[in-house]
């Protein structure tokens, strides 16, 4: 009996709970508009543009500089005359050296005459000698007078041959007096002017080439 009467209420209680009404519970929540992010993106960065080639150029002798014919952004073609040296030294070297030369030119010349006479006596004596017409003293003698004036020759040609070397160097000492263009370009750099003394290999411009170029970017450590 107790038991129908628990039976009973649970089943009230049930079919009263559902005939309630249950209110919904609203939250707030947050919320954000969507943006559309663009599929390129840009950054600017300091940059410089520099030239594919650029070299410097200097005379290959020292001196005075007399005549600078170019500024900085001057347009210059392969064989234009850049700049110019005072000449006067390697002048008077070039005149030295070919004195030089000249007269190493004529002693050789000299020796080598002695020497063609030399042999030839040095021949007749030998001839004279196996015929038993002469002393062996005179055969020796002959011989080595062969020998002194061979070895005169030899050293003449040795001093002339440097003496003409001593000439071309100087000539080309001479010719390094004037800076040429190696190629076409803009001159970039203008390290020295007009009555300034340099040495050899100093620089005296620095000349760009023309074309393709390349560019140098500034990025820091972090960005990159």
């Amino acid at each position: 009996m107790k038991l129908k009467f628990v039976i009973g209420v649970m089943i009230l209680f049930i079919v009263s709970s559902c005939g309630k009404k249950v209110e919904p519970v609203i939250r707030p929540i947050e919320t954000k508009e969507a943006k559309l992010i663009p599929e390129k993106l840009i950054y600017e960065y300091p940059a410089v543009v520099i030239a594919d080639n650029e070299a410097p150029l200097a005379f290959r002798v020292a001196g005075p500089i007399k005549a600078m014919n170019v500024e900085i952004g001057s347009y210059v073609k392969e064989g234009d005359v850049i700049a110019e040296m005072d000449k006067r030294d390697y002048e008077v070297q070039l005149k030295a050296s070919t004195g030089k030369m000249m007269a190493a030119e004529n002693a050789y010349k000299a020796a080598k005459a002695v020497a063609i006479n030399a042999k030839e006596q040095f021949r007749r004596v030998e001839t004279l000698y196996r015929a038993k017409a002469i002393p062996k003293k005179s055969y020796d003698e002959a011989l080595a007078g062969v020998k002194a004036a061979t070895a005169g020759e030899l050293a003449s040609l040795a001093q002339y041959e440097a003496a003409q070397q001593g000439e071309i160097n100087s000539k080309h000492q001479l010719e390094d007096t004037i800076l040429k263009a190696p190629y076409n370009g803009y001159i970039s750099k203008k390290y020295l002017g007009a009555g300034a003394v340099t040495n050899a290999g100093l620089p005296v411009v620095a000349i760009s080439s023309l074309g393709n170029g390349k560019i140098r970017i500034n990025v820091s450590e972090n960005e990159v």
